[in-house]
């Protein structure tokens, strides 16, 4: 089953309907959900990555703890990197419309995470428009079914100290050897969601 996003299990009367969601907001966010609604409406309940109330709780945990994200004593990225290697990837974050004096307290395996997403994309407004998931939450909300989360959104978080900081740190620095524009690769990862093909996918990130 090398193609699909929308799948359907059945056992009895029990059924089960799976849908592949891409975070981000594309241009056939609204049609997917359209295309969702009917199954939403006679689901008995509805599972998401994260819930629309736990991720609002994850971003108020976040400010209350800014360590879960963020470097808040000892030395920053600027330090733990060096000045040339942090001058080349302050212009990225700048070019992404983050702020180095915000980027530098980046924890390296978060300012690896946002490096990801490339600089078209980040301008364009893409953290901010809200995607399929949040759609789905809302959509199950007003139907009086709100979802579940099927993630704890904080425990993933802390998870990711246990990661050796080194470890981010060349995790970080495998961004200079990329030979992918960053952008090009979110376009390629996006046409190949769209057309379905989800194992293509795969092996692109191999």
């Amino acid at each position: 089953h090398a193609t699909g996003i929308l799948w359907h299990a059945v056992r009895g009367d029990a059924r089960i309907t799976l849908f592949g969601t891409f975070h981000l907001r594309h241009d056939a966010t609204e049609a997917h959900l359209a295309a969702l609604s009917p199954f939403i409406d006679a689901a008995d309940a509805v599972y998401l990555e994260l819930s629309n109330a736990d991720a609002e709780a994850l971003q108020v945990e976040l400010a209350n703890d800014p360590s879960l994200m963020f470097l808040t004593e000892g030395p920053t990225l600027p330090d733990l990197l060096g000045d040339a290697d942090w001058a080349r990837l302050a212009e990225e974050f700048k070019s992404r419309n983050i702020p180095p004096f915000i980027a530098a307290r980046f924890k390296p395996i978060w300012a690896a995470m946002m490096l990801g997403l490339g600089p078209c994309e980040a301008q364009s407004g893409a953290l901010e428009a809200k995607g399929i998931d949040t759609l789905i939450g809302a959509y199950a909300a007003q139907a009086g079914k709100p979802s579940q989360s099927l993630e704890d959104g904080a425990a993933i978080l802390r998870s990711l100290d246990d990661v050796p900081q080194e470890k981010q740190l060349d995790m970080l620095r495998l961004f200079f050897d990329l030979t992918i524009d960053p952008d090009d690769l979110m376009y390629t990862t996006k046409a190949r969601y769209l057309s379905q093909e989800i194992a293509l996918l795969w092996e692109y990130s191999r």
